[in-house]
């Protein structure tokens, strides 16, 4: 088993009907780093705005951003609500998305961060809690999504597990691989740490996604 580990960092981008989801796909970095990680040397670190983010002064989404610091890859999840207007962006998670591309634009050859997008198609049980607003938006947004990307559709949170944890594991053997290829460490500037980031307690009603 490899002594020096390679730390992934994952920023999980979504609005706020997908919590389910957003479990999946910590649970699914989990099976990685026990399945795969520990023993081809490295260790994802999901990070997002409810375990990395704190109080402060001055637009919720700019200190958000701040906070979280770089990525290696954004992953971000998308149903029926596109989220709240953040002051730059229709929404928080539409933010994240343009800031990952814009960063993964300038970074040239590296091209840093991946850029992973699931949308969910499975239509909600109550079709009158649907936002007819909410509901354009997010097709809009993902037109453009699939124009500039590859992206991924899903039905059921189990099936985005299975889904995520394949990429995931894909994704980060290549990340490793090409590390390696540049004679690193193991150990990336962005982040130091080789043990999964504690989960932080929530002291502030979320902002609005």
């Amino acid at each position: 088993m490899p002594t020096d580990i390679l730390s992934i960092t994952v920023l999980l981008a979504s609005p706020g009907d997908v919590d389910r989801e957003r479990g999946m796909v910590r649970k699914a970095v989990e099976e990685v780093n026990l399945n795969t990680g520990e023993a081809e040397g490295f260790h994802i670190v999901v990070k997002g705005w409810e375990t990395h983010s704190r109080p402060a002064g001055g637009r919720a989404q700019g200190n958000i951003t701040r906070q979280i610091g770089p990525t290696d890859i954004f992953l971000g999840i998308m149903w029926a609500r596109l989220g709240s207007p953040t002051g730059k962006a229709s929404s928080g998670t539409v933010e994240e998305y343009e800031d990952a591309i814009r960063i993964r634009k300038r970074s040239r050859r590296a091209l840093k961060p991946s850029v992973m997008f699931y949308f969910k198609t499975k239509s909600p049980r109550n079709l009158r809690d649907l936002d007819p607003d909410q509901l354009a938006a997010v097709r809009a947004f993902k037109a453009r999504v699939f124009k500039e990307n590859l992206a991924a559709e899903f039905e059921t949170a189990p099936q985005l597990e299975r889904m995520v944890r394949r990429h995931l594991t894909a994704e980060a053997r290549e990340i490793a691989q090409a590390h390696r290829g540049k004679g690193g460490t193991r150990t990336p500037a962005r982040s130091t740490s080789t043990k999964p980031t504690p989960k932080a307690r929530q002291t502030t009603p979320p902002p609005a996604r």
